[in-house]
């Protein structure tokens, strides 16, 4: 015979929190009980890795701020690498041209990528 245990969740929806996971439990694909015991046990583990290191959570934050910045200056380069290197270009052809002058222009300064980076990551 199974050991199995029971016992009983009651949600106050007009609380947040409790309205929000009513909303979960609404939304999954699991069992209640499938989707409770698996938040349960990832819960726990965060909480003992987090007692256990207490950089855990700065150290995510670090590492999701760090790979938005890459992501954002990724996304200049790709966007002015070509003007970039087709002015150098220019530059490096236009000694050995005689009969013409080609007139190269600057390329263009980037334009910031703020918009590109959640910056939660400091905090809520």
């Amino acid at each position: 015979m199974a050991n199995v245990k029971s016992t009983c969740l009651r949600l106050n929806i007009e609380k947040p929190l409790s309205r929000k996971a009513w909303g979960i439990l609404q939304n999954t694909d699991k069992s209640y009980n499938q989707t409770i015991v698996a938040a349960l046990v990832e819960y726990d583990e965060r909480h003992k890795k987090l007692k256990d290191d207490p950089y855990f959570e700065t150290r995510e934050r670090e590492e999701r701020f760090v790979q938005e910045i890459v992501t954002a200056v990724k996304q200049t380069l790709e966007r002015t690498l070509p003007g970039f290197l087709a002015a150098s270009l220019l530059r490096i052809v236009q000694p050995y041209q005689t009969s013409t002058t080609v007139q190269t222009q600057p390329p263009p300064e980037p334009e910031p990528a703020e918009d590109a980076i959640d910056w939660d990551f400091l905090g809520e």
